[in-house]
């Protein structure tokens, strides 16, 4: 079961975007706004309202595991702070764990060959002999179950996941003992049906936007993980799009309700709380979410908070 969905907290984290083709991401006006003097580590918006203080840590989806950044910042900014507030998550009931497999497989012991093109297949079958992995362990799955689950195995391989940035930080978290609060937590079924349930053409575009951006991923995340963690933003932006497997999957209604709901309303919402009790807190937000036009920021201007990215 962990296998099957390993990959849907990486799908979840992103937005909305047409099966047939990707649009390009419109940002926030406020990148411009937080482009300043370079800090020690990464960049990091200052969040005002009366007498309350966010400071908010924009950070990539995927970063390398071995990455090392400056954490003296995000420490001092941890010290006394009430809240670490962080994305949602997702979850899922075990009782539903042998219903989810039968959803996530073909049907009819079908095959992803039986499914997709000659070529688009070829495409799949050749990432997977190049990174050395076993074609069977993803045969058998619906192609965008199959396309998440060859995506996050070949991501690992590479020393690139979605879950670096916060083991990184682990340690400074530990010592600062500031409470975790979640934006809250989502139920991953939905997906995991969704995914399975796209007809033939729109499962095939959503393979090969995710091949596309697997490439995409191993060409730049480096780059822009160091970048990011010297505080350059606009080397960061200079690279940064939203992901083409997420733009994909997630155009359906069901799904884009749920990257609505609890990316970019539950988040804004954790964050306008926080912002209405005296005091500093932090927050943990992916750019997608962050910085995307009618995303966190956007949203929390709009209910009279102060936005700026000063020097600590």
């Amino acid at each position: 079961m962990k296998r099957l969905i390993g990959i849907v907290l990486a799908l979840i984290a992103c937005s909305i975007g047409s099966v047939a083709a990707q649009t390009k991401t419109q940002w926030s006006d406020i990148t411009e706004v937080v482009v300043r003097a370079p800090n020690s580590g990464p960049a990091m918006w200052k969040l005002t309202r009366g007498d309350s203080t966010v400071w908010v840590l924009g950070t990539l989806i995927l970063m390398p595991e071995g990455l090392k950044w400056d954490q003296k910042r995000l420490a001092r900014t941890l010290n006394g702070a009430q809240w670490l507030i962080t994305p949602a998550i997702s979850q899922s009931d075990p009782t539903r764990a042998t219903e989810l497999q039968k959803i996530a497989r073909l049907p009819n012991n079908g095959r992803l060959y039986d499914v997709l093109s000659e070529t688009v297949y070829a495409r799949f079958e050749d990432v997977a002999q190049r990174e050395h992995l076993a074609i069977n362990d993803y045969n058998r799955l619906q192609p965008v179950i199959a396309t998440g689950n060859l995506s996050r195995d070949v991501l690992n391989a590479h020393g690139l996941s979605i879950r670096a940035v916060y083991d990184q930080m682990t340690t400074t978290v530990r010592k600062s003992k500031v409470k975790v609060r979640r934006a809250g937590h989502y139920d991953q079924s939905a997906l995991i049906t969704y995914y399975a349930g796209l007809d033939t053409a729109s499962a095939e575009a959503c393979t090969v936007n995710g091949l596309d951006g697997l490439d995409y991923d191993l060409r730049t995340t480096k780059d822009m993980a160091r970048a990011w963690a010297v505080g350059d933003l606009k080397g960061v932006m200079a690279l940064y799009r939203e992901p083409d497997f997420l733009t994909c999957v997630l155009s359906g209604e069901t799904t884009a309700a749920l990257y609505q709901t609890y990316a970019i309303d539950h988040m804004t919402a954790v964050l306008d709380a926080a912002l209405n009790v005296p005091g500093k807190s932090v927050a943990i937000v992916p750019f997608d979410d962050l910085l995307r036009k009618d995303g966190v920021l956007d949203r929390l201007r709009l209910k009279g908070v102060d936005i700026s990215a000063p020097a600590l």
